[in-house]
């Protein structure tokens, strides 16, 4: 009987991580809107799983900060504000400069050359214009190569942090090129410096870990800065 307790539990702990993950996507892609309400009902019958994992995602999300769960009012998606960016900044500038450090010397060479591959992919797709599809590839790209650094440090309790926080970072960039793409006065690839995810790489790849730490740094500060700029433009905050 312990046995299929065990068994049922780590099912629905399953379902609950596909939830999260869903739902997570669906936020940060801005699938869903801020201050968007979410019907538990109607995201268990779209997700195909019972109301417990749905709940269960929802109170995962709220820990991240990416829904609100009031009383009387349900679950909406938190909004996007100056004020929380600038917050969020103070933090990510310095666990991610502690992740490219840690990186760099705990990564594997394989690992380290994964980081060159993306990087190369993201300066074959930064010459492909300035499309919807083509800022949110970029942008993905560069969720993967962050996330690729976290997995380098070796330090699941920094990874853990590390995503949560990156979060609302993507959050922001997605929002900002749905809101304005690019050929209309947003965000231009063509003007992008690509050249700080090849520095970065090659940094990474020397195990040079004051060099990445001070590079992701200084890119984490100038595009959360640029973020900031695009949303004050928008008036959208």
């Amino acid at each position: 009987m312990r046995a299929k307790n065990s068994g049922a539990e780590n099912g629905e702990r399953g379902l609950g991580d596909r939830a999260y993950q869903e739902i997570w996507q669906r936020i940060v892609h801005l699938d869903y809107k801020p201050l968007e309400v979410l019907n538990e009902k109607q995201l268990s019958i779209e997700l195909g799983v019972g109301l417990s994992p749905v709940r269960q995602a929802l109170r995962r999300l709220e820990y991240d900060g990416l829904v609100m769960i009031l009383p009387r009012r349900g679950t909406l998606v938190a909004e996007i504000s100056l004020n929380a960016i600038q917050w969020e900044l103070e933090i990510r500038v310095e666990l991610e400069g502690l992740a490219a450090r840690l990186a760099a010397a705990r990564g594997r060479s394989e690992e380290h050359q994964e980081v060159s591959r993306l990087v190369d992919l993201m300066e074959e797709v930064s010459s492909q214009g300035d499309e919807l599809p083509t800022l949110m590839r970029f942008t993905e790209f560069d969720n993967q190569l962050h996330r690729m650094i976290y997995q380098q440090t070796h330090n699941p309790s920094l990874v853990f942090d590390l995503e949560r926080h990156f979060a609302h970072a993507l959050r922001i960039w997605f929002y900002c090129h749905r809101l304005q793409p690019g050929g209309s006065g947003g965000f231009s690839l063509a003007e992008y410096d690509t050249q700080r995810y090849r520095d970065l790489a090659e940094a990474l790849t020397a195990r040079d870990g004051d060099r990445a730490e001070e590079l992701m740094r200084q890119h984490v500060q100038q595009d959360t800065e640029d973020a900031l700029a695009m949303l004050r433009k928008l008036g959208s905050a």
